[in-house]
């Protein structure tokens, strides 16, 4: 999904030295913007977190009924007749979609936040959009290459 270059690991120290650079290099670029924007704030780095956590817990919610399989065998374990995980899942989703709605829809945290909702807000939506083109992007781009990354996604590889 990411170019190859930033999956190599170095010989030398056994680590991806490319990839940790490039999010050096972006995560020092988001601070000088977070400093020297006046508009620009935290808010919407933590909407885009707790979004993609949101995206986690959903996932853990259908996680035992799609992929039933690696769930047992990986020690599934029932509360109540239903997957644990499945209930930890759902108290994600509402626990991360309350504080989500919180922060956009309480009067008192946006007025702290004042100038920066809007942009917070816009940051948030314009992550998930590009992380969506930037899939279907390489989906394409792989498939044209006669790549199923679908095939990536069934079964979790042995260690």
């Amino acid at each position: 999904m990411v170019p190859a270059p930033l999956g190599d690991v170095s010989e030398r120290f056994h680590s991806p030295v490319k990839a940790i650079i490039f999010c050096t290099v972006t995560g020092t670029l988001a601070l000088i913007a977070l400093v020297t924007i006046p508009q620009a704030s935290l808010l919407g780095a933590l909407l885009a977190q707790v979004a993609a956590f949101i995206l986690v817990s959903v996932t853990g919610i259908v996680f035992p009924y799609r992929l039933r399989h690696l769930w047992e065998a990986g020690g599934g374990h029932r509360l109540l007749g239903i997957p644990s995980v499945t209930l930890a899942g759902i108290g994600g989703v509402i626990v991360l979609g309350s504080l989500m709605l919180m922060f956009i829809l309480n009067s008192t945290i946006n007025s702290a936040f004042g100038v920066t909702a809007r942009l917070s807000l816009s940051f948030m939506f314009g992550v998930i959009v590009v992380g969506i083109l930037w899939y279907v992007g390489a989906y394409i781009l792989n498939r044209s290459q006669g790549v199923d990354l679908s095939l990536a996604y069934r079964e979790i590889p042995p260690e």
